[in-house]
């Protein structure tokens, strides 16, 4: 009897243990474990394209100028010309319905630097390192070109036809032109002073 009251009282006392542990248990929803995170919308994430081209096709089809240019692709390869001393320079190929034109444009920090680079580019010009005397008519290629000389710049167009040069000399600014070359395909070239928006040919 004794030996049953005790195994009773164990067995009561583990009952009362596991009861206690049912109550402090929390008891988890298991729809609220798995509820779907909401889809929250992603914020639109605007693009804005910047044309950075778009000032130079407006600058080389401006009125008066108007070449009417549908590419333009900037000119990576070393220029002779660009060895001597200057503060920027821009090589770009210019694409029409009718030409391809390549402007090449040096800016330099002043007149004598302007001068220097100009003769000796006159010095040892094109691949066979030709010297060429100021004025001198001679054929610099077989393509159209011409070389517009400022107080601090040098401009040179090369082009597969024939180019109106009125167009170059208004959108160089015709006020700072001091001289200018102008060679038509297969012919010899031709030296002009430019002032009062006259053109003076030097012979």
């Amino acid at each position: 009897m004794i030996k049953f009251t005790f195994l009773l009282s164990i067995a009561l006392f583990f009952l009362i243990i596991s009861c206690n542990e049912k109550k402090n248990k929390k008891i988890l929803d298991i729809n609220k474990i798995n509820k779907p995170v909401e889809n929250k919308q992603k914020e639109e994430i605007k693009t804005v394209i910047i044309d950075t081209m778009r000032p130079i096709f407006d600058l080389y089809n401006q009125k008066f100028v108007d070449l009417n240019l549908t590419k333009i692709i900037a000119d990576t390869e070393a220029q002779f010309i660009a060895r001597f001393p200057h503060k920027k320079m821009k090589s770009l190929f210019l694409k029409s319905p009718t030409a391809n034109i390549k402007h090449l444009e040096i800016q330099y920090a002043d007149s004598l630097d302007m001068k220097n680079a100009f003769f000796n580019y006159l010095d040892c010009f094109g691949d066979d390192c030709r010297n060429i005397s100021v004025n001198e008519k001679v054929i610099f290629k077989k393509d159209f070109f011409m070389l517009i000389n400022t107080e601090k710049s040098i401009h040179i167009i090369e082009s597969n036809k024939n180019q109106d040069p009125n167009n170059w000399i208004y959108l160089i600014n015709s006020k700072s032109i001091k001289t200018l070359i102008i060679q038509n395909k297969n012919q010899v070239a031709n030296w002009y002073t430019y002032k009062n928006n006259l053109l003076t040919e030097i012979k």
